[in-house]
């Protein structure tokens, strides 16, 4: 019990990038008045250019040594020693994994669109996260990250990284991994139930998850429940045009039921966000008149949630 209460005063985090989702089409309204059969697939964030200005690699060093911090706090520094740790979805940059790394684990990033090494920004990265470590933790072992900036890559000895999406994760070995970790990324996975198989299969019975969802509808977050109102197959299409970036609409009590039929107890589950209450009420009344949505009478009480933290651990078998 202590060790989930250290989770649930120290795991309340979202991604910066959440404040606003300057890159992405905004919606005003449930359906766009293009069809995504008319436009190209938007590009997804990992393969953007990548901004290596003062301001934003100080931000992004500042946001990965407060996951750090977190994660550290969480499991302690010498839980990690020899642990296999893998990061779904780790993003622009691989900082958190990175960090663990150098407090003696093993780790490894899986990702569908592989943020690539840029020359221009990732050196610049690591060696201000490694000179701000050093300042953290006088006694850390930086290894993993002098590796990497000897030769300008991501070194083998220090970090894994595998090109696949979560559902189609065959690459890491069964019960291989000792904590599983993803921020803001589950919302973005279509098929949840074969995900969720894969992160059962690679985990070791024990073994932990920490996953921080946000529910919303990433078009517009401002008005983040209106991608419940599609039709099943009008959504799918809306997801795979904007490459899964709007969110897959997975609700907090179904993402539950998926961990548990996957093999995992759920610990936790923090609900950290909540839709306005005027905004909740207007779309209800809309929602419950709308029956070719399948959320049409999907109960209230859990619609509100509209981000959350999981911790779960994999049931012996």
């Amino acid at each position: 019990m202590a060790f989930l209460q250290r989770v649930l005063e120290i795991f309340l985090f979202s991604k910066p990038d959440h404040e606003q989702p300057a890159d992405l089409p905004l919606a005003q309204a449930q359906v766009l008045e293009d069809s995504p059969e008319d436009k190209e697939p938007v590009q997804p964030a990992n393969l953007r250019p990548l901004d290596a200005g003062p301001e934003a690699l100080q931000r992004d060093v500042d946001y990965a040594l407060g996951g750090g911090r977190m994660y550290l706090a969480i499991l302690a520094g010498e839980f990690l020693k020899d642990k296999t740790v893998l990061e779904i979805g780790p993003g622009t940059n691989f900082g958190f994994p990175l960090i663990m790394a150098c407090h003696g684990a093993k780790v490894m990033v899986a990702d569908r669109f592989l943020t690539p090494w840029d020359d221009n920004y990732h050196p610049k990265f690591y060696s201000q996260l490694r000179d701000s470590l050093k300042k953290h933790w006088a006694l850390i072992d930086t290894t993993p990250l002098d590796r990497i900036l000897s030769v300008s890559d991501y070194a083998p000895e220090s970090i894994t990284l595998y090109s696949s999406a979560l559902e189609e994760l065959s690459v890491v070995p069964d019960q291989s991994v000792d904590v599983v970790i993803s921020n803001a990324v589950l919302e973005h996975v279509y098929d949840l139930p074969t995900a969720f198989a894969h992160l059962a299969r690679v985990t070791k019975p024990g073994g932990l998850g920490f996953h921080q969802v946000d529910f919303r509808d990433h078009r517009d977050f401002s008005r983040p429940l209106e991608f419940l109102l599609f039709e099943d197959q009008e959504f799918r299409e809306e997801f795979d045009y904007r490459q899964g970036e709007c969110g897959n609409r997975c609700r907090p009590l179904e993402m539950r039921q998926l961990f548990e039929q996957a093999g995992f107890d759920v610990n936790i589950f923090h609900p950290n966000m909540f839709a306005e209450e005027e905004y909740f009420a207007e779309f209800l009344e809309r929602l419950r008149q709308a029956p070719d949505s399948c959320y049409c009478q999907y109960p209230a009480e859990d619609l509100c949630f509209i981000s959350g933290l999981f911790a779960v651990a994999r049931r012996p078998e």
